[in-house]
């Protein structure tokens, strides 16, 4: 199948190295970002223990809904703030768009949830008690 039509993919030929360079420079930044996010949340909210456990569900319903909250937001300006500087060596401008959303938003939401590992166990706590 040819790359036609309006779903076409922008074409990488000369854009190469330059794309690799772009993308691995944002997912450093992103990872380091997202360490960064993860401790100073870490930091500030209470621990997935016993005392969590026991504490009520609307408790552990405000805290998690608290730091997805936060998340959305810190990659909200974190994306608005790379856009502004990506990409740092030129490409074609159909593939700017690329570069940010197939490299960074993910690497971000993975060092979040590397570094953070808090999070998914209060979710799955949280949904276990709604849910059943």
């Amino acid at each position: 199948m040819k790359n036609v039509g309006l779903n076409s993919l922008p074409s990488v030929k000369g854009h190469i190295f330059n794309l690799t360079v772009n993308l691995i420079c944002l997912a450093v930044f992103y990872v380091f970002f997202g360490a960064f996010v993860s401790k100073c949340m870490s930091m500030v909210f209470p621990p997935f223990d016993d005392e969590w456990k026991k504490s009520s569900n609307l408790y552990q319903l405000t805290d998690v809904s608290i730091e997805i909250s936060l998340l959305v937001i810190a990659a909200f300006w974190l994306t608005y703030v790379a856009n502004v500087y990506i990409p740092i060596l030129p490409v074609s401008p159909g593939l700017e768009s690329y570069i940010e959303s197939f490299g960074g938003q993910m690497v971000f939401v993975y060092a979040v949830f590397l570094f953070m590992d808090t999070l998914d166990d209060k979710l799955k706590e949280v949904f276990s008690d709604i849910f059943g």
